[in-house]
């Protein structure tokens, strides 16, 4: 039973991405008005996103972790349709300064990005803890669909360093996502030599 339960933690979300009749919609939305913070929360964080409990500090813990964020997390976007008309959350806000936005462009899900960006409240260029902005995420994890939609916004900085000088194309030529290079190197504004703050430029990391 142990194992069962842990499993839905992780994995709930990849189901309901896939069909979601009127009545699961309807008791996943009530869940996620309660959702915050979820036991769940670190199972989830140490298995889909490869990070330890040791990697934060206690109080990352007690940061939002809402409902909104988790369905953008997923991809769940009926859900996430749903809570944005329901005004419950701060669309800009999550755990660690990961917004949903951050949370749907790091995973890769296009259709939740182009909901959120529809909000005139949400900040597509917002960093997380680490001041990496959503682009950065998108670029690093070779989303090309994400990519592209962020840089028709025009608030997103496509040459955006982060805490540690790395651009979104240091990023994506550091996993060797050669798709997503090409595209920022289509963008006037990237300089294709910046470097971070070791010295080391998109070359080095593609290297």
């Amino acid at each position: 039973m142990t194992s069962f339960l842990e499993y839905c933690f992780l994995h709930w979300g990849a189901h309901a991405k896939r069909d979601l009749s009127d009545s699961a919609r309807s008791l996943a939305v009530a869940l996620f008005r309660e959702y915050d913070n979820h036991v769940s929360l670190k199972l989830v964080m140490m298995e889909h996103v490869g990070l330890e409990f040791r990697h934060f500090r206690n109080d990352y813990w007690d940061s939002p972790f809402s409902g909104l964020n988790c369905a953008s997390f997923f991809g769940i976007s009926d859900l996430v349709s749903a809570l944005i008309k329901m005004e419950c959350y701060d669309i800009n806000r999550g755990f660690s300064g990961h917004t949903p936005l951050t949370w749907a462009s790091r995973n890769g899900h296009a259709e939740v990005v182009k909901i959120l960006l529809d909000r005139k409240e949400v900040h597509p260029d917002k960093p997380s803890e680490l001041g990496c902005a959503p682009l950065s995420w998108a670029a690093a994890c070779g989303h090309e669909g994400v990519v592209k939609i962020l840089l028709r916004e025009e608030e997103v900085n496509p040459n955006k360093p982060d805490n540690d000088g790395r651009t979104p194309l240091l990023l994506a030529a550091e996993d060797g996502h050669a798709g997503v290079v090409k595209i920022l190197l289509g963008q006037k504004e990237v300089d294709p030599y910046k470097s971070d703050h070791t010295g080391r430029t998109p070359v080095a990391y593609a290297v």
